[in-house]
Parts: C-alpha cells; structure tokens; sequence
C-alpha cells in the first residue's frame, strides 16, 4: 500500500495538534468541574463527549479516500473542540489578562 499523500495526512496531524493544545487546558478544568461540583458529571461532560467525538473525526478523518471527505471530518471535530474548550479557555485568559496587568506581586486593589 502506497503511502498517502500530504494533502490527506496534514489535516488530520493539524486536528491532533489542536486537540493536544487545548485539551491540556480543557481536560484538567472538566475533571475540576466533576471534582468541585461533587461528582456530578454533567459539568465535565460536555469536555468529555466532545473531545470522544473529535477522536473519533480524527480516527476516521486519516483513513477518507477524497480530501473533501477529509476536511470535512476535520472541521467537525474542531468545532467540537473550539465549542467545549471555549469557556475553560477564555477564563484561563481572563485570569492572565488580569495578573498581567497588576502593577505589584500581590496588590490586589493597588492604585499608584
């Protein structure tokens, strides 16, 4: 079996490398949600399933036979991703943001 080309290959490494990036972020805060909310699933679940579907778009987008098959598997499962990993993200910036701009270590309410 020839190998496949690189125009059917790079979508999917470019899909793994989205999930691996926000997932390290997105995983960790669901499991916290499960945690704090005292074992109730539904607040990680959404992380959950979506990052179980994006998988499954991966697994199934490396072996399509039409590069159109192809990106289309892709594009579902970063929707999936980018959906779920939306509110994890943006507080974990929110909270940078906020830190970044404090004028001293630990000057909460500091006004020069």
């Amino acid at each position: 079996m020839p190998p496949r080309p690189l125009a059917l290959r790079l979508p999917s490494i470019a899909l793994a490398c989205v999930m691996a990036l926000l997932g390290m972020l997105t995983l960790p805060a669901a499991v916290l949600y499960v945690i704090v909310s005292n074992y109730k699933v539904t607040l990680g679940l959404p992380a959950f399933l979506g990052y179980a579907f994006s998988g499954v778009m991966w697994f199934y987008s490396r072996r399509t036979a039409t590069l159109r098959w192809t990106w289309l598997l892709v594009a579902l499962g970063l929707i999936a991703v980018i959906v779920v990993s939306f509110v994890p993200v943006s507080a974990f910036a929110l909270a940078a943001y906020d830190e970044w701009r404090e004028t001293q270590p630990g000057g909460r309410g500091y006004q020069p």
